[in-house]
């Protein structure tokens, strides 16, 4: 069963990381102008830490689909296998054991 968890962690953290983002514009943080003659500067996010969030965004993101990824990989073994012990018989012969034991 595919589980929602690596998804709802997905979605948590692209809107941890977005309201970040949105909250430094509002603030002027990510500005690049100089601050003025004889004025203390604010200080600015760096375009660095900027494309690093995002870079850890993205991963993040390609870290949970690679999640669902392997979890159909198991899904898939797992039904192969059941096909294999089908093909051989053994689950019908052990089904049919049980039916003839109860009439």
């Amino acid at each position: 069963m595919l589980s929602p968890v690596p998804l709802l962690i997905i979605v948590v953290v692209a809107l941890i990381f977005g309201s970040f983002y949105f909250w430094a514009r509002r603030q002027g943080l990510l500005a690049t102008e100089p601050a003025a003659e004889g004025e203390q500067g604010r200080r600015r996010i760096s375009l660095l830490t900027e494309a690093v969030a995002y870079i850890g965004a993205v991963l993040l993101l390609a870290g949970g689909i690679a999640d669902v990824g392997g979890l159909l990989v198991i899904v898939a073994l797992l039904a192969m296998w059941l096909g294999m012990v089908r093909y051989t018989g053994e689950l019908d012969a052990t089904a049919g054991t049980a039916e003839g034991s109860a009439s």
